[in-house]
């Protein structure tokens, strides 16, 4: 990988490498190789030699792309940290990764040495330490990944895996000037696209700005930076098909994945924004990033459901059943991959690594868990998953080790957690709760469980049940259970919501009315009433898309109030926040 970026810099290092949408500021591939050098420099100082690990904790800036080149260009690799990473899951991976040093800010890592940042721009020292030798087989990044314990895998990726991607030739549509988004979370193999694929081709990174994005302000800066080709997960994606269809015209290719893709949000898309093509991208982090892709241009030829489609460059995958014979097109079996894209294993765990990475027909193959089928067209369709792991968000959470958690807590008898919701509109957990004969405090148990959960992985409806429904095989009846969860009043459609009374600027309303105003908005960007008035709004589901479609709810139905996003951080309940609300309209009632 660093091979192939400085390559660039010898032969076009003016070429704009890197811009950043935050402070506008453009790097060369000159300046992002100095910068590098001069990183490299300083890791070494630090004790970092080839092979060791690096771990990342930075925001989305320029600076985090001369970390990463500075880290390979010693021929060691990075391990990034999830900013939503839980007590448990940060030990576990500090006792896996035995890091050599850090880059970023946050609290120390006990036993790893904290390395200062190169900023970009930033010219190489006199006396540079020489780049490690070029090996394709070598580690790129570790990428850590929940398992069926609950406990993170660390998927460990080499770098002919990245350059697999870099190299096919059908990935990207209209390659030449190509300005690609960076925006994921460096944990999350999507930020391989986005930033180490594009440098190894000579193309540009635009860096969006550190804050969570939201509709108008992804549009604003996809339009302004003169973006190209950009990833949404499909999470992310619906809700600003469902607000912003318009945020792509720019673009000549939006790649979408990490979970079930709506065709009615495609055909919205498209209908708003000709030329674009729209890509389904599957695949695990197993298989560095993309395993197989679909794409579609035009709204009319977008078929339901959405194929996740034919192999990338350098990949051969096989569907197979329980015994491993390969099934013939149409059936249905389980999805194994193969190839160049294939990481080497699980960091430090050799009996999940011989578990999920098989010898089938004497090719290596990796066992996806997920069921799919041929269709006649030679497109592949997901059907779902083997076991119940479940992708919230983009990211995989294990029901199992929710439930394992959820059972430890004084008063649960048992318990099973279990996805409810449309995969068009968000995926959310439920835990139903069966209480032992003391009693039960769901309050309390949700109090004790969620804090050592990621975010994306706490339960966002609870229940309790005196016995689990069973099905005719005996096992929990998850449909029925499912039945259970749905609210006694569905929450409103955007129709009926719309419709609510806004509270007008020339009469001064009650607090009740201002939590009744603010509890409605949550109800429609949230798609769920399932939330107490002293709820955080990042702790029953929420994330900055939805909460950027809160801010509009209110600022409509407030006559056209001006209410600043940070009103909406700072004041993060149901009930702040409409006191606030309240006592701004008091204040300006006073003084008019």
């Amino acid at each position: 990988m660093w091979h192939r970026f400085a390559g660039y810099t010898r032969s076009s290092g003016q070429r704009t490498a890197l811009v950043d949408a935050h402070t506008g500021l453009t790097f060369t591939y000159r300046d992002l190789h100095d910068a590098a050098v001069e990183q490299s420099r300083l890791l070494h100082a630090h004790g970092v030699r080839a092979g060791d690990a690096v771990l990342l904790e930075l925001p989305r800036s320029a600076a985090e792309a001369v970390a990463v080149l500075g880290v390979l260009r010693l021929g060691a690799h990075y391990v990034a940290v999830d900013q939503h990473a839980t007590a448990e899951w940060r030990a576990h991976l500090a006792a896996t990764v035995a890091a050599r040093a850090r880059l970023g800010a946050g609290q120390p890592w006990t036993g790893v040495v904290d390395c200062p940042l190169v900023e970009p721009g930033t010219p190489a020292g006199n006396d540079p330490v020489r780049a490690a030798p070029s090996d394709p087989a070598r580690t790129a990044y570790v990428s850590f990944t929940s398992g069926s314990t609950g406990l993170p895998k660390g998927v460990v990726v080499p770098h002919r895996a990245v350059l697999r991607l870099a190299d096919d030739p059908a990935m990207f549509a209209d390659r030449p000037g190509m300005r690609m988004l960076r925006l994921s979370p460096l944990a999350f193999d999507a930020s391989t696209l986005e930033l180490l694929v594009p440098l190894a081709n000579g193309d540009t990174v635009v860096v969006f700005p550190p804050e969570d994005p939201t509709p108008r302000r992804l549009a604003d800066v996809l339009a302004a930076a003169g973006v190209t080709h950009a990833w949404l997960t499909a999470g992310v994606f619906h809700l600003v098909a469902e607000h912003r269809p318009d945020a792509f015209a720019g673009l000549r290719q939006l790649f979408t994945g990490g979970g079930v893709v709506s065709p009615p949000h495609v055909r919205q898309v498209l209908a708003a924004c000709r030329g674009l093509r729209l890509t389904n991208g599957y695949g695990p982090t197993e298989n560095t990033t993309f395993t197989t892709t679909y794409s579609v241009a035009h709204a009319d030829a977008t078929v339901d459901p959405l194929p996740i489609g034919a192999p990338v460059h350098g990949t051969d995958l096989s569907v197979v059943d329980a015994s491993g014979r390969l099934v013939p097109p149409g059936a249905v079996g389980e999805l194994l991959a193969g190839g160049t894209g294939l990481a080497d294993g699980y960091l430090g765990d050799p009996t999940r690594t011989d578990a999920s990475f098989v010898r089938h027909g004497d090719v290596r193959r990796y066992r996806t868990g997920d069921l799919v089928r041929w269709g006649a067209d030679g497109q592949l369709r997901f059907l779902g998953r083997n076991d119940r792991q479940v992708k919230i968000a983009g990211h995989r959470v294990e029901p199992v080790d929710v439930e394992r958690r959820l059972r430890a807590r004084p008063g649960v008898r048992d318990a099973v957690v279990f996805p409810t919701g449309d995969p068009a509109t968000g995926v959310r957990l439920c835990a139903a709760l069966k209480p032992d004969a003391d009693g039960l405090d769901v309050a309390a148990v949700r109090r004790a469980v969620e804090p050592e959960l990621a975010p994306y992985a706490r339960p966002q409806q609870w229940l309790t049940v005196a016995e689990f429904p069973l099905d005719r095989n005996g096992k929990v009846d998850l449909r029925a259970l499912g039945a259970l969860a749905q609210p006694a009043a569905p929450p409103e459609t955007p129709a009926v919501a719309a419709s609510r009374p806004a509270i007008p600027a020339q009469r001064s309303a009650s607090l009740a009315e201002f939590e009744e105003l603010v509890t409605g908005a949550w109800v429609e960007a949230l798609g769920t009433d399932d939330f107490d008035v002293d709820e955080a709004f990042f702790d029953v589901g929420g994330e900055s898309l939805r909460l950027a479609i809160v801010r509009r709810l209110l600022q409509e139905r407030l006559a056209g109030r001006t209410i600043p996003l940070t009103d909406l951080y700072r004041f993060p309940t149901v009930q702040t926040l409409a006191r606030h609300l309240h006592a701004q309209t008091e204040r300006a009632g006073a003084s008019s």
